[in-house]
This record gives C-alpha cells, sequence and structure tokens, in this order.
C-alpha cells in the first residue's frame, strides 16, 4: 500500500493550500509531458522514412587511431555522435559480486487523492493504535527498549 511513498511527502501534503498543491502537481505533470514529447521528436527526427544505402567510409580529422592517423569511420553520419574507440569491442563481463549496486529507480508518485487518503490513514494509526500500545507498553515498565523494539516484541 506504501510503496513508493515518500513519507516526507506524505507527512507535507495537506500543509499549505490545497489550490497550491494541486497547481504545483500539475505544473510537474505538464513539464513531465513537455519533456516527454521532446524525447519522441528527437527519436522520430532520428529516424528517416528512406534507406540510404550509401555505406561510405569518414575521416574523422583531428581524432586520432591507434597510429599518426585520423580515424576511419565506416558507419553512418547519423552514428556520429555515439561514435568511441571501443565501438567493436565486446564488453569484459564483470561477476555479479563485483557489479555495482543499481541504482534505485527515481520516486513516483500517486494521485493526490491517494496520497491525501495514506496521509489519513497514517495519522489514523498512529491516534488510534500506535500511541494505545506505546502506552500499555510503557505502564508494563519496559523503560529500557527504545519504541521500535517495543513494537516488534510486543507479539
Amino acid at each position: 500500500m506504501f510503496r513508493d511513498q515518500n513519507p516526507e511527502e506524505l507527512a507535507a501534503l495537506g500543509q499549505g493550500t490545497a489550490g497550491a498543491e494541486h497547481g504545483e502537481d500539475t505544473r510537474e505533470l505538464e513539464t513531465l509531458r513537455q519533456r516527454e514529447l521532446a524525447e519522441k521528436r528527437a527519436r522520430a527526427l532520428q529516424r528517416t522514412s528512406r534507406h540510404s544505402r550509401f555505406g561510405g567510409s569518414y575521416v574523422l580529422q583531428g581524432l586520432k587511431s591507434i597510429g599518426d592517423r585520423d580515424v576511419v569511420f565506416h558507419k553512418g553520419l547519423h552514428n556520429l555522435k555515439n561514435y568511441t574507440h571501443d565501438l567493436g569491442k565486446e564488453p569484459q563481463k564483470v561477476p555479479r559480486r563485483r557489479q555495482a549496486a543499481p541504482e534505485s529507480e527515481p520516486s513516483r508518485r500517486s494521485a493526490r487523492n491517494v496520497r491525501l487518503f495514506l496521509r489519513h490513514f497514517c495519522q489514523d494509526f498512529l491516534e488510534g493504535c500506535y500511541n494505545r500500545l506505546m502506552l500499555l507498553v510503557k505502564v508494563r515498565g519496559w523503560e529500557g527498549w527504545d519504541p521500535l523494539c517495543r513494537l516488534w516484541n510486543s507479539h
């Protein structure tokens, strides 16, 4: 239920005016939409509808190859942006235990009404259940335990 939810955002929700929060959400959605449309246009411009059969060779002046000569590029000009000296090489495999940890995905935001529901649910849980549970634990005499340990040990 709380997957992909940021607790700080849930807690801050409803602090300002509803109109300002709604305006902020719509602005953010509009910028994401504009970015997506720009990426889509860029991909469409990269693809041409006509196939060029010219498979010529190009000399990249100023970029030295192994010797003193300039690099000879055998792909189309549209692939020039992606050129590296490692273009035809197979990447060396790295064992899984030595691979870098994958980066976490960007946080996703649910609809505003879903976030408001989750916020009210958390408030009700804290007021109705958790605070009463901690009061009972305190009465039993578990002063040496921090609240998280008390919660786990109360089962």
